[in-house]
């Protein structure tokens, strides 16, 4: 075989094998980002929305929501006695009333403890001694 028709088909064949692969930039990085950003934005304002327009007053500054993923929608509570009024709340009729209001699924609500949720008005907690 003729050395250069040997070097043309083996570029071709090259040519033809290889993928050219994109150029992996910072702004389609961002983009990416910014678009997720923008759509879990829009799903948890509604539901930011939908919470503080039903969750008693009283329960509204002692809780907060932290997640909503596949369907469950996990919401914080400052301390043990406002996670089982919450739940009495949900168990009533909250529960539902959340479910009808919202623009996403919820399937389920889960209640987790967390202390860094500090109603207005509130001292401050004492440093402990070790």
């Amino acid at each position: 075989m003729d050395p250069r028709a040997a070097a043309k088909r083996l570029d071709d064949l090259r040519r033809l094998r290889s993928r050219e692969r994109p150029a992996q930039t910072l702004s389609s990085t961002f983009q990416s980002i910014a678009a997720s950003l923008k759509r879990d934005a829009k799903r948890y304002d509604g539901i930011g929305g939908v919470w503080d327009s039903l969750c008693p007053d009283h329960l509204r500054d002692r809780t907060a929501i932290r997640s909503l993923t596949r369907g469950t929608l996990t919401v914080a509570a400052a301390d043990s006695a406002t996670r089982f009024e919450l739940d009495r709340w949900l168990r009533a009729s909250g529960e539902r009333a959340l479910i009808r209001a919202a623009s996403t699924t919820i399937k389920r609500i889960k209640i987790v403890l967390d202390a860094s949720i500090t109603p207005p008005g509130s001292p401050p907690e004492a440093p402990r001694s070790p």
